[in-house]
């Protein structure tokens, strides 16, 4: 039996190399984890394509480049002592969405630092879509939730 030199042999049997993990596979996300698909925003403008995690501590907009400098971090507000990183103070609805951009939402840190995200319903919805802003309503949603 000949064997390209794509396809691994493992124990006799030729695995077809679809079905190989890769270094690329993203983690399955934790139980009390929430992913929302953002893109960070300034005036409308698109900046970075990435992701919203909500988690138990906090709020972490993950950039889909892994070497970007837009790593962000908001924490819920400590029973206890102080917080390194800002604390996530509010979230609010931002544009309803228009020819250019996609719905937004704000999220606001003690600091008084706000930070605009753009939020799609699906990866090729136009961004004026009821879809879109139905998405971004459930984010605001989740994020609200963080919140309490």
């Amino acid at each position: 039996m000949y064997l390209r030199r794509s396809t691994p042999v493992l124990a006799g049997h030729a695995v077809p190399v679809a079905q190989r993990p890769t270094a690329r596979t993203a983690p399955a996300p934790d139980a009390g984890e929430l992913r929302i698909a953002a893109s960070l925003a300034q005036h409308g403008t698109l900046v970075e394509r990435g992701e919203l995690v909500v988690t138990g501590s906090g709020v972490v907009f993950v950039p889909r480049q892994p070497a970007s400098a837009h790593r962000l971090v908001w924490q819920r507000r400590p029973l206890t002592g102080t917080s390194r990183s800002p604390i996530l103070t509010a979230v609010r609805t931002g544009n309803p969405g228009r020819l250019t951009c996609p719905p937004t939402l704000y999220i606001e840190d003690a600091d008084g630092r706000t930070v605009e995200f753009a939020v799609l319903g699906h990866a090729w919805s136009p961004n004026r879509s009821t879809k879109n802003r139905a998405a971004r309503n459930r984010a605001v949603d989740a994020l609200a939730a963080a919140l309490a």
